[in-house]
């Protein structure tokens, strides 16, 4: 175990200490389980990976757009599958009327 000092660490730094240890542990779970290739990412990941909000993720998970894998409570998406999905195209708000 790896000890570390915290005096000097604002909040931001702090926060980003915990996820990136969180992050290398939870991949280090998964490896441990036969997906040695494999990366997953949180829910706020996922949905800043495809620029949508959380209730829209929740959605696209229910719907079975996504799958998302459960571990110890939390929903973890497998980033090939992330990036695999399919996107929205953007609709315009002026259409034009074509005839």
């Amino acid at each position: 175990m790896h000890h570390i000092s915290i005096i000097q660490l604002d909040q931001k730094q702090l926060s980003k200490l915990i996820t990136e240890t969180l992050r290398t542990e939870l991949n280090e779970h998964f490896q441990s389980a036969g997906n040695s290739s494999e990366e997953y990412l949180t829910r706020e990941e996922t949905a800043q990976l495809l620029k949508i909000t959380l209730s829209t993720l929740h959605s696209y998970t229910k719907k079975g757009t996504l799958k998302g894998y459960r571990l110890d409570g939390r929903v973890l998406y497998k980033r090939s599958e992330v990036e695999a999905a399919p996107k929205p195209i953007p609709i315009s708000k002026y259409r034009r009327n074509r005839k």
